[in-house]
């Protein structure tokens, strides 16, 4: 409702007061023009000029109703409040003031909570205690005036907490932003002066670094010139800083050295065996001799030529040995082989030296040639060709075991004894790619197990030796020169020591990457609850005495999380 006020009331005034008083009416007029059409901010303004010009109370009436039409209910109680302290105790107008006062006093308001983390716990309270609970962000509607606390919550940040007080009608905002929980993280690392990356980024710094983090899952990344980079996870709680004592292995070691080694041992060994094959009879002669001497250095010279012409200081180690070991195992297959097909048998010493010597020479060929393609083809780690390798070995060392064992008769012993190193051979290679696939081990793992096994055959062995027989056994074939049945005793219990030993540090090994150990303590309970072996940690550290404060040395021997 807005107040019409008579033309006479407006003009009455002394004469000089005349231009004064028909500009009032010309804006009075104006204001409710503009109200009448909905244009209640320039109705307000009218009025307000009007008022300026002839302050008259009921003006103030006008003004107020135009805030309230604007939804201003702040701005409409000011002027209803500035009417009746100026309207005459007896004006018609004060009930219709009063009543509007009294509903907008009451209206209700709302507060927007966005905290910046959506999801985050929202909790209102009123002065009368009553809790409204919700998520972020989150409007609260309907609210009456009065004070408000509000408590906002999150894992992994600071809670944030605020008094409101909220006017009749007032909606308000809350935008301040949770801020994460932190925590110190401290990283050590051996060597030092690692560059230090926290979640894939990069935080310009190197180790020794110490940083505030926010709480939760973290990942940091180390890397230093020529090591391979070192990750760590690790969950950072509240209240619990973290530190981190982190071992950068070695540069990975070249596989060029061990590889050249072996082409001039592998092509000295061709060289050798070649002229044996294609030499016939001069070989035994002092001038065949000679010439499978040099021929022999010849193949040593042209195998260390080759692989130093054909590979560099980036050769991986896992690859050299495959083509190593793929070369050994190709040259026992071609031997296995001629014994298996009797090439060796009846048809003269230097016939069979022959045919032994080309097999093996060709078996070799095969070999380096399928190394090479399973280095390509495969990447095999260092650990993935030891494991491949060894199957090779114990199924080569068992088959001949296990021919001895069976006290095999002269005639059938050595074919048998081809055959079955053959396919042990065979076996074992399968075997252990297959268990390469399946496992992540490393070589020093490896080499214990081997170690072991090795170890418990030569225990069986000569156990089984002690407890054997005297007695002679004319009809069998075996390649001891001791009494056969002692040599048949020991194999067979070595085949038991050799199961044993390669079980027993297969199991015990399982979990044992044979890395570097931290430093930490001689033994130290990790967060992944396995027990690890380490280096005594002295530290110095400052007491505190009754004399005040002292120095000294501190030797850690046990450290984890219990």
């Amino acid at each position: 409702m807005v107040v019409a006020i008579g033309l006479c009331a407006l003009a009455a005034a002394p004469a000089r007061a005349e231009d004064a008083a028909v500009l009032a009416k010309g804006h009075f007029d104006a204001g409710l023009r503009a109200f009448d059409a909905g244009e209640y901010s320039l109705a307000r303004d009218e009025f307000e000029e009007a008022y300026k010009l002839r302050p008259y109370p009921d003006l103030l009436m006008n003004i107020a109703t135009s805030w309230e039409r604007m939804y201003r209910a702040a701005s409409a109680r000011e002027y209803y409040e500035r009417f009746l302290a100026a309207a005459p105790p007896d004006s018609d107008l004060r009930p219709l003031a009063e009543k509007r006062l009294r509903v907008l006093r009451s209206l209700p308001g709302s507060i927007l909570v966005d905290a910046g983390k959506e999801g985050a716990a929202v909790a209102l309270t009123a002065d009368a205690g009553e809790v409204r609970t919700d998520r972020s962000p989150h409007r609260f509607d309907l609210l009456p005036p009065g004070n408000y606390h509000i408590h906002v919550s999150a894992p992994g940040y600071q809670a944030l907490d605020q008094d409101i007080t909220l006017a009749p009608g007032e909606s308000q905002t809350v935008t301040q932003r949770l801020q994460p929980q932190l925590e110190q993280v401290s990283v050590f690392s051996t060597p030092d002066r690692a560059h230090v990356f926290l979640d894939d980024a990069d935080t310009g710094g190197q180790t020794t670094w110490s940083r505030a983090v926010p709480v939760g899952e973290h990942t940091l990344r180390l890397e230093l010139p020529d090591r391979p980079p070192r990750l760590v996870r690790f969950a950072l709680e509240k209240g619990k800083p973290y530190l981190a004592n982190v071992v950068l292995a070695p540069p990975p070691r070249s596989g060029r050295t061990e590889l050249v080694l072996a082409a001039m041992a592998i092509g000295g060994y061709a060289g050798g065996a070649l002229t044996v094959a294609l030499g016939g009879n001069q070989v035994t002669t002092g001038t065949g001799i000679l010439a499978t001497g040099l021929v022999a250095v010849g193949g040593v010279g042209l195998g260390f030529l080759g692989a130093w012409a054909l590979t560099s200081d980036a050769m991986k180690v896992g690859h050299s040995s495959i083509i190593i070991g793929s070369s050994l195992w190709g040259t026992v297959a071609g031997l296995s082989l001629s014994l298996g097909l009797g090439l060796t048998g009846d048809q003269g010493q230097r016939t069979s030296q022959q045919n032994l010597m080309a097999v093996s020479v060709l078996g070799t060929g095969i070999g380096v040639g399928a190394g090479i393609l399973t280095a390509w083809l495969a990447n095999p780690t260092p650990g993935d060709s030891a494991l491949v390798n060894s199957g090779a070995l114990w199924g080569l060392l068992g088959t001949g075991l296990l021919t001895e064992a069976l006290s095999l008769r002269a005639g059938t012993h050595d074919p048998a004894l081809g055959w079955l190193t053959l396919g042990g051979n065979v076996a074992g290679l399968a075997t252990g790619a297959l268990l390469a696939r399946a496992l992540d081990v490393s070589r020093g793992q490896v080499a214990v197990v081997d170690a072991a096994g090795l170890l418990g055959t030569l225990l069986g062995y000569g156990l089984g030796f002690a407890v054997g027989s005297d007695l002679p056994d004319p009809n069998s074939g075996t390649f001891c020169p001791a009494p056969v049945n002692r040599c048949v005793s020991g194999a067979r219990y070595a085949l038991g020591g050799m199961a044993l030993g390669l079980l027993s540090a297969a199991v015990i090994t399982r979990r044992f990457k044979f890395e570097l150990p931290p430093p930490e303590a001689l033994l130290h309970h990790d967060r992944g609850g396995r027990w690890r072996l380490g280096l005594p940690n002295v530290r110095f550290a400052t007491g505190l005495t009754p004399n005040g404060a002292d120095q000294r040395a501190v030797l850690d021997l046990v450290t984890g999380v219990w």
